[in-house]
């Protein structure tokens, strides 16, 4: 019994100084623990979950999806017909599926362009645009013929990237890269190209015609920010102009 009391008491010292430990003192223990840890090893330990990357959203292509085409090679003057293609706006390529795989070309090289859109069968024709002028400089890449007449109208689409605004020691923003496009429309005088601004300049430069064309608009509420109401503009200015020889 002698010997149990003697135990307990060389015992109680060491749990009155464990005791008397203040706190901090304890989390600088375990922090130079720490520091000594071998963090090379990371398999068997858990230290939190890594940033996901960042995602594409968007596309640089005309039509993302591929569909039949034929187009006209300007320096060959020869056509490549049947094949499946896309357009790459980002880059000026015309990517076309071919049974040995996918060829490029550059679209410095195509004088025109049709394809049947694959969902609608609807036909679309693009240009090259370095025929035109714009501001006395020529023009790149390919514009989709909206209206052919004396007077045509055409759409250039072309496209913006946006950076990732990602910051990890905030842990704002986002982390993907985003492409959009854009769509403009042009009109032209002859080999010169003009960008429509306005409904009140669109109907200033069909001249004569201008009161004529703004009563149409009008009385079929017409917007000059719409494709399809742009078409209908142009449309009915070319059945208004005397036919030249």
């Amino acid at each position: 019994m002698k010997k149990v009391y003697l135990l307990i008491l060389c015992i109680l010292p060491s749990l009155a100084l464990c005791q008397a430990i203040p706190s901090n003192i304890r989390a600088q223990i375990s922090a130079e623990r720490l520091s000594r840890a071998n963090f090379e090893r990371l398999d068997n330990a858990i230290v939190g979950m890594p940033i996901p990357p960042g995602q594409v959203i968007g596309d640089t292509y005309m039509d993302s999806k591929w569909n039949l085409g034929s187009l006209m090679i300007s320096d060959k003057n020869s056509a490549i017909e049947g094949y499946l293609m896309k357009y790459d706006i980002k880059s000026q390529n015309i990517e076309i599926k071919t049974p040995t795989g996918i060829r490029v070309l550059d679209v410095k090289r195509v004088q025109h362009l049709v394809w049947l859109d694959s969902l609608t069968q609807l036909p679309h024709y693009f240009v090259n645009s370095v025929k035109y002028k714009m501001n006395g400089s020529p023009m790149v890449g390919l514009m989709e013929v909206m209206v052919d007449g004396q007077r045509s109208l055409f759409k250039r689409t072309v496209v913006n990237s946006k950076s990732p605004t990602y910051v990890p020691a905030m842990d704002v923003g986002s982390r993907d890269k985003e492409y959009y496009k854009k769509s403009d429309f042009f009109y032209n005088d002859g080999e010169n190209v003009f960008e429509i601004k306005s409904k009140k300049r669109l109907i200033e430069s069909f001249a004569d015609l201008g009161p004529d064309v703004e009563k149409f608009m009008k009385a079929n509420n017409l917007d000059a920010r719409s494709a399809s109401d742009l078409t209908k503009v142009f449309e009915f200015y070319n059945s208004r102009l005397t036919p030249t020889n």
